[in-house]
């Protein structure tokens, strides 16, 4: 361009001329591209007004014209963009700062994608893996914890699915459950190893005593089936009942033995002889019961009796059961006999006489008189109120019928005057023998009817 016939150095109109000619290059620091002001991008750089770019733009920021990357109050910059993502120092950064919080579905803390059980930044507790929140059961310190499928908060007081398709129960601190729970009003037991319910099962819980769990796994009371017998478990404390004679729900009573099965045939129960028929296990009353071929009679009360004088004899002995201790040669004057002190013979003696029916001089009965009293019967015959020996003669007891047999022994359960049976250990120190086993079989004496 010129100017006058001269080429003009200058701006004219807005454009630079250096020699007539729109420059190209750098003036004071500023680019100039055809005589203006460069406005672009050239080898990467942005320039304004011909200067490299310090500022932000679009949203990025730039640094001598250059996409800025690193730290700028305290945050950190990527291209020229606040950085959302993993940074070179492996933590993930949210808006240019290490992020707490979420991104999307994972969650981080101080950049570190969060694992185990912790609150996130709502103060809600979760379980994290790799920052994402678990749901099912899952293992926590060598236990287990279910967390719901939906909110993926932790289960606690509940019984759920796991996904395995089992059921297991929670506690109230979300661990998983053993042994008995209360749980939807009752009690149920699970496995100590497989932690599942237990149905139709009798067990034993951890302070020491045994529970009976039905069909859909609640505690059951009552009268209860199991294992080919019957059962009774209280209603307050669920526990079985031995040795006792209960109400049913449905009103009809039963007696259970020292195992808590329901008992049939005879048994000798407070003081009295009682029979429960097979297959009802109810009480006889008000008919005929039999025993050996002969025909006893069941009171209204229960009580088996078969004559007055026998049944009277019994009961006047059955006095002094617990209230009796045995003593050799006692009973055969009247200052020992009031005193209740008395051996085996010398007892069946007293409890007949008391009835009516001497069996002979009280001063010189023994065992080995006895024996001769009445008339013999055959073992397989026994009758209550018969006279029954054992050891050789040794000792003699009261027949009550059902096997138990009325006697003084300090062998007997009181050390004294007291009830027993035939298989009962005869000493409790010596497990070989029972009653059956050292009777007299051929020594059995019938002394009335």
């Amino acid at each position: 361009m010129y100017e006058n016939g001269k080429k003009v150095t200058g701006v004219r109109n807005g454009i630079y001329y250096v020699n007539g000619v729109k420059f190209n290059g750098t003036k004071d620091g500023a680019l100039y591209v055809n005589g203006v002001k460069f406005n672009g991008t050239k080898n990467g750089a942005l320039y304004v007004n011909g200067v490299k770019f310090n500022g932000t733009k679009d949203g990025v920021l730039y640094v001598n014209g250059a996409k800025f990357n690193g730290t700028k109050n305290g945050k950190i910059y990527k291209n020229g963009v606040l950085l959302t993502g993993k940074h070179s120092d492996g933590k993930f950064y949210q808006n240019g700062v290490v992020l707490t919080g979420y991104n999307g579905n994972t969650y981080y803390v101080k950049g570190a994608a969060a694992n185990g059980y912790m609150a996130d930044n709502t103060k809600t507790k979760y379980l994290f893996k790799n920052g994402v929140k678990q749901a099912g059961r899952q293992k926590i310190d060598g236990t287990y914890y279910f967390f719901d499928f939906n909110t993926k908060q932790m289960v606690k007081h509940n019984y759920v699915q796991a996904q395995d398709g089992n059921w297991y129960m929670f506690g109230e601190d979300g661990k998983i459950v053993s042994d008995v729970y209360q749980w939807a009003g009752t009690y149920y037991y699970f496995d100590h190893n497989t932690f599942k319910k237990h149905t139709n099962s009798y067990d034993l819980a951890r302070w020491g005593d045994w529970y009976m769990f039905g069909a859909d796994g609640r505690i059951l009371t009552d009268v209860v089936k199991w294992a080919g017998s019957y059962y009774y478990f209280d209603h307050n404390t669920y526990t079985k009942h031995t040795n006792s004679y209960d109400l049913s729900r449905w009103g009809d009573w039963y007696m259970f033995d020292g195992s808590g099965r329901v008992i049939s045939g005879y048994e000798y129960w407070y003081g009295q002889l009682y029979y429960f028929h097979a297959g009802t296990y109810t009480k006889a009353v008000n008919q005929h019961v039999h025993e050996n071929g002969h025909r006893y009679w069941a009171n209204g009360s229960g009580h088996v009796t078969v004559d007055w004088t026998i049944d009277n004899a019994i009961n006047i002995g059955s006095t002094l059961v617990g209230h009796s201790p045995y003593v050799w040669g006692g009973g055969r004057n009247g200052w020992s006999i009031a005193r209740r002190e008395f051996d085996c013979s010398s007892f069946v003696h007293w409890s007949y006489a008391n009835a009516g029916l001497t069996l002979e001089p009280v001063s010189y009965t023994t065992t080995y008189s006895q024996v001769n009293r009445g008339r013999g019967v055959n073992w397989g015959s026994l009758r209550r109120g018969d006279l029954i020996f054992f050891g050789g003669l040794g000792h003699v007891g009261l027949y009550l019928g059902g096997g138990y047999f009325l006697h003084d022994s300090p062998n007997s359960p009181t050390g004294g005057v007291g009830v027993s049976h035939f298989n009962d250990i005869v000493n409790k120190n010596d497990a070989r023998y029972s009653w059956a086993s050292i009777a007299d079989t051929w020594a059995t004496r019938r002394v009335q009817g």
